[in-house]
């Protein structure tokens, strides 16, 4: 007797210890619930770490410019020179100014030459092709003594290479920018690139590219950086239906005479 009351005093014990079935569905659903709510505010959180990490990549990129001007009679460097498209990102780690990484954006995968870009080490005056596709660019008014322009930015190209303390206002004048080639921008991502100097009036071949959460990270010439939305329609070379050169301000800054 006391055998079989020790019986059912263990399978009681079991029963107490186990969960039922609707129990376990209760347990999986407010899992589930959790996850539902957590999920977007870590997605949220981890795509704000990305563009911080891109926007500390910009300003290493306004560092490498403050201390390359005064190396070089306090000219902004090159944007590219002719035929042999040595950019000012191949420049930059010819000299040692920055890193290769530093030109790869955090934000972009699977990008066409992003493998070669993080191991290119360019001579100093080589030619380095895939270091036109770089994740950032520079900005065409800034560095365009030797770009190559197409017709809509020819009165670019008349825009000499800045100088130190040229800028009237260099909080409003871009230096560097999340960056695209605009040709390959509709193509599948292994075909897509960034490239190494932009326009505006959707001229050339680069883009500013809103790839942070609709924004880009933007650095000005004072050294700041910023993150904008739509920031590709937002700094544009010349004011709305505008082409005169006095009309200048984003893209390109206001000359002191």
């Amino acid at each position: 007797m006391s055998k079989i009351m020790s019986l059912n005093t263990a399978d009681r014990r079991v029963k107490l210890n186990s969960f039922t079935l609707i129990e376990l569905l209760v347990v999986i659903a407010i899992i589930a619930i959790l996850a539902a709510i957590l999920l977007p505010a870590l997605q949220s959180a981890r795509a704000r770490g990305v563009t911080a990490s891109c926007a500390n990549n910009i300003k290493q990129l306004n560092s490498a410019l403050a201390y390359y001007m005064p190396d070089y009679d306090e000219h902004v460097v090159v944007g590219s020179r002719p035929a042999n498209y040595h950019n000012w990102s191949a420049t930059f780690v010819a000299f040692g100014y920055v890193d290769n990484g530093v030109l790869l954006c955090p934000a972009v995968h699977n990008w066409q030459y992003e493998d070669t870009i993080r191991t290119t080490q360019p001579g100093k005056f080589s030619t380095s092709t895939s270091m036109r596709y770089v994740h950032y660019g520079i900005n065409a008014g800034i560095a365009s003594n030797y770009i190559n322009t197409t017709a809509t930015s020819n009165l670019i190209k008349t825009v000499p290479t800045m100088k130190a303390g040229k800028a009237v206002n260099p909080g409003r004048t871009v230096a560097f920018a999340d960056s695209v080639c605009k040709d390959s921008i509709n193509s599948k991502p292994k075909n897509t690139a960034g490239f190494a100097y932009f326009y505006g009036l959707g001229s050339g071949s680069g883009n500013i590219h809103d790839r942070h959460s609709k924004g880009a990270n933007v650095g000005f010439v004072d050294g700041h950086v910023i993150w904008d939305k739509s920031a590709n329609a937002t700094y544009r070379a010349f004011k709305s239906g505008s082409s005169k050169k006095v009309d200048l301000i984003y893209l390109n800054p206001a000359y002191k005479e």
